[in-house]
Formats: C-alpha cells, sequence, structure tokens
C-alpha cells in the first residue's frame, strides 16, 4: 500500500482532482460560517455574509458537483454523492436564503441523540400515555440544553415552583426554558447566555 507521501509526490488524476476541489469548497463554505459566529454576526449580518461569500462558493461547488456526476460511474461513490447533492440542491441551498437556517443538520441531529441512546428503554412504557410523557420529558429536557441550562437542575426547579405556587398559566410561562425570568446558578457555569443581536 502506497504510503500518504508517495500519493501527494504523484499528480493526481483528473478525477481525484475534482473531487479535492469539491472537497475544498465544502471546507470553504463551514469556514464562512465559523467566521460568522466568531464575528458574533446578527442573523441579519449572517444573511448578507451568505448571499456575500457562500453564494459564489456553492454556485462553483454545484458546477464541480455536476462534472462528477458526469465523469464518475453511476454506481461509484463518487457518483452516488454527486446523484445525492442534486437531488436535494433546493433544500442544501436554504441556507443561502433563510438566515436562521444553518449550514446543515448537525444541531438536529444531537437533539435527537439522546432519544436513539435511550430508544431500547422506551420499551417498557406500558401505555401510550406513558410514552407521551416520556416525549415531554425528553423535549423539556433537550430545550432547556438548547438554551444553557443544566436539565437536572431546572427540572427540579421547575417541579419545586409548580409545588411551592400551584400551576398557573403566568407562573408556566415564566418557566419556560427561553424566559429570562430563570435564575442564573440554573445555566452551565451559572452564566444566563447573552441575548443573540437581531
Amino acid at each position: 500500500m502506497k504510503s500518504v507521501k508517495s500519493f501527494f509526490d504523484h499528480t493526481p488524476s483528473e478525477g481525484v482532482r475534482l473531487l479535492i476541489q469539491i472537497l475544498f469548497m465544502f471546507s470553504k463554505l463551514y469556514e464562512i460560517e465559523k467566521v460568522s459566529r466568531e464575528n458574533e454576526d446578527s442573523v441579519q449580518e449572517r444573511l448578507e455574509r451568505r448571499q456575500r461569500d457562500s453564494l459564489p462558493v456553492f454556485e462553483a461547488l454545484k458546477l464541480k458537483v455536476l462534472q462528477a456526476k458526469n465523469g464518475f460511474l453511476p454506481k461509484s461513490p463518487a457518483g452516488m454523492a454527486a446523484q445525492y447533492f442534486l437531488k436535494h440542491e433546493t433544500g442544501l441551498r436554504v441556507f443561502l436564503t433563510d438566515r436562521s437556517i444553518p449550514i446543515d443538520n448537525n444541531p438536529a441531529e444531537r437533539t435527537v441523540k439522546p432519544f436513539v441512546m435511550a430508544r431500547k428503554n422506551f420499551l417498557f412504557s406500558n401505555t401510550s400515555r406513558g410514552a407521551r410523557a416520556t416525549a415531554i420529558c425528553f423535549t423539556i429536557a433537550q430545550t432547556a440544553v438548547l438554551n444553557g441550562l443544566r436539565p437536572e437542575a431546572y427540572l427540579t426547579y421547575v417541579l419545586d415552583q409548580f409545588r411551592k405556587v400551584g400551576l398557573r398559566d403566568e407562573v408556566v410561562r415564566d418557566l419556560l426554558p427561553y424566559s429570562d425570568k430563570l435564575p442564573d446558578e440554573l445555566y452551565v457555569n451559572g452564566i444566563k447566555p447573552k441575548q443573540k443581536k437581531s
């Protein structure tokens, strides 16, 4: 088997060069998103950056993917990846025009991971009401995490407040995971996350 060094000592084939260019363009799109995060762009600034910087890269990427579709066998990994990209292009490009949508679905994937890990436990929900209660608890816990809260501390606090003041609409509103009325000690490191610029 050739070493990595000997691989790069030789001039890569046209197909390999094309795949490297495609990977570079994907990398460039993520680099632009990283700059946006590091600069703490507002949602409007993020959209402007995407239109200015990401859109030309995406259009060039699409042309390279079309080349790959025509240059690789349809059943090859590269050929199938190119077909997948072109089939889902409309959805893949939504982040360029909707400032609230991330470049990929990684946040959603991370959010559902606990459900996937715990799915065997759901077999022991004896009733549909039990399964529904479990789903509600998972949803509340994950929403707490997404809002920078420590789930166990947050749930303990909420249940304690219900015990003290009862279950009324105005109480529930103030206890939602995204409420600004929650005490600082419920947050990770005791620090309430900054409100995003709008």
